[in-house]
């Protein structure tokens, strides 16, 4: 993984991670079924009411092969152009950035995974939330752009160091420092640096404290709000 793609999925590691949990909590354990026809992604077909939204494909997880394959380099599948938009957007970006992550048709898992290509997404607006539907042999990385999906919490901010936590630990974030600070500033909170310290303040109210070791490491994060 280049440095440039590392620090990207840093940037925004913990905010998907962020839509993910909230996704999780809508979609239970359904089934899915993916149309790429339509780009329809569907959970729970037994239920009385499913759960569908627009869905692009970014790229296929091949399980036993170890590699990753973007969706626009997929010819076999025959994918429509409609639902290759945000693969087809990573790829115009790591080919104006010089990122081959996004532009190598073929990779293997230990070069790159579906969850950071995802990360990425989200975090560029391309997607609100991603599902990575298994299948036999592999899975598939789905980038859920329904504007249907919402996923707003009417106070996002009490979760947050929770959030961070479990990242943290789902993830092998190198740098939390970076981790940490995009998240905040994913939910429009003011950064202010101290040495090792970071404030983080909501509409002028100081609201968390992060401490960090010399390796950028979190060791301690805790709430400074009053209510």
């Amino acid at each position: 993984m280049s440095d440039t793609f590392q620090n990207l999925f840093l940037q925004h590691a913990i905010f998907s991670f962020d839509r993910q949990l909230l996704l999780a909590d809508r979609i239970g354990n359904h089934p899915w079924n993916y149309n790429k026809l339509t780009g329809e992604l569907t959970f729970g077909k037994d239920l009385p009411e499913p759960i569908t939204w627009h869905a692009g494909i970014v790229g296929t997880e091949a399980t036993v092969e170890g590699t990753w394959l973007w969706a626009w380099a997929n010819q076999e599948s025959n994918i429509p152009a409609e639902q290759l938009t945000s693969a087809q957007h990573l790829k115009a970006y790591g080919e104006e950035h010089q990122i081959r992550e996004f532009t190598e048709p073929l990779l293997s898992l230990e070069e790159v995974n579906a969850h950071a290509i995802a990360a990425i997404a989200v975090g560029f607006g391309l997607g609100r939330a991603y599902y990575l539907g298994p299948y036999g042999g592999g899975s598939a990385l789905l980038l859920i752009d329904d504007p249907q999906l919402q996923l707003q919490l009417e106070d996002p901010l009490m979760r947050m160091p929770q959030i961070c936590v479990q990242a943290i630990q789902a993830f092998e974030l190198t740098n939390h420092r970076l981790a940490v600070t995009s998240y905040f500033r994913a939910y429009q909170l003011t950064i202010q640096e101290e040495g090792n310290n970071i404030l983080a303040a909501y509409q002028d109210q100081p609201y968390f404290r992060a401490e960090f070791d010399s390796h950028n490491r979190l060791t301690n994060l805790q709430a400074t709000y009053n209510g």
